[in-house]
């Protein structure tokens, strides 16, 4: 495998993918659903608590429970957000060019996962930037952009993975190319929770 070659399609297909208006509005979702389930404490809510008392909003308590509540959605949403590539590249016609061209079909699922890995892990890291954002405003002690990233790491990361190859895999198989295959995801990620 060329990894000069796999490079060019994997920034190719992150290109792609960031110029849509759906990655503004997914990011935009994204964010409004995590600050909305975030309450400020002034209202007398709070995001956890422990025998009736609130847990102060440190990093470690914003970073799990934003990426907790995050990782619900991601499952949902890189799938859903990756989901008809191939599709577009049969109605456009740039499925012809790229089966005509020397890439083989490791490199180009490869490139295609790897891409959408890259795209979903901006989604994720503009996420934690905007949890960051609401600590300072709402939070208590001092942003740990460490924890922030661990807590991501360990709990969306691992989403962000299987979203993308069941995307990948469900634009593989013609069968699952359908709207059967969307309604069959969502099942699939409800069953998960």
């Amino acid at each position: 495998m060329s990894v000069p070659v796999l490079k060019v399609l994997v920034l190719t297909e992150l290109r792609l993918r960031l110029r849509r208006l759906s990655t503004l509005v997914a990011l935009a979702a994204f964010v409004v659903v995590t600050w909305a389930l975030i309450p400020d404490p002034r209202t007398g809510m709070t995001l956890m608590s422990v025998n009736s008392a609130r847990v102060f909003y440190t990093s470690t308590a914003l970073a799990f429970g934003s990426a907790t509540l995050s990782s619900i959605l991601m499952g949902l949403g890189s799938f859903y957000l990756l989901r008809g590539r191939v599709s577009e590249d049969l109605r456009s016609g740039i499925g012809s060019v790229i089966a005509a061209t020397a890439v083989s079909n490791t490199q180009f699922l490869a490139a295609r996962w790897l891409g959408g890995v890259l795209y979903m892990l901006a989604i994720v890291a503009a996420l934690m930037f905007t949890t960051m954002v609401l600590h300072s405003l709402r939070g208590e002690g001092p942003i740990q952009p460490w924890v922030y990233l661990q807590t991501y790491g360990i709990l969306l990361v691992p989403m962000v993975f299987f979203g993308v190859s069941a995307a990948l895999l469900f634009d593989s198989v013609p069968f699952l190319m359908g709207k059967a295959g969307d309604v069959l995801y969502f099942f699939i990620w409800m069953l998960q929770l």
